[in-house]
């Protein structure tokens, strides 16, 4: 179980069945939440190669799935930021070091929230590796400033 503000996940290494989820739905009900049925899914990841086990609810064969903002890869785990706010960054990155406008503060920010998700040390695609340089080509622009 995880949550973000209002977002509950709950993951398990086996299919959560029908009892479960409905004990969990009953779970949510009792503390006085509001279940947004709108807004629920049940995804069963598959791992690549492998047959989805199909319970109620539905499944995807899908290679990653976005919770909460967060990608991750089905099969590995492997957490990624989806593409759009890889574009934010790496255009904040850059009107930072080019313009000098964005407040550090907000730069450091926006950098932490990329090592959350990529810690040192975490192999980088082309993407991944632009904002991680631009990050360093934008504390060198500090140190003359």
């Amino acid at each position: 179980y995880s949550r973000f503000v209002d977002d509950l996940v709950f993951s398990s290494p086996e299919p959560i069945g029908q009892r479960k989820r409905k004990a969990i739905r009953e779970t949510i009900r009792r503390a006085r939440f509001t279940i947004s049925r709108h807004k629920s899914q049940v995804v069963q990841l598959v791992p690549p190669g492998e047959e989805p086990i199909v319970t109620a609810g539905r499944w995807t064969r899908s290679q990653s799935i976005v919770i909460t903002g967060i990608g991750m890869e089905a099969g590995t785990g492997r957490l990624f930021m989806p593409r759009p706010k890889l574009r934010t960054i790496e255009g904040l990155l850059h009107r930072a070091i080019t313009k000098g406008d964005i407040p550090e503060a907000v730069a450091n920010g926006y950098w932490a929230y990329f090592r959350s998700i990529y810690p040192q040390g975490t192999p980088l695609n082309r993407s991944e590796q632009r904002i991680s340089d631009l990050h360093l080509q934008w504390r060198r622009s500090l140190r003359r400033r």
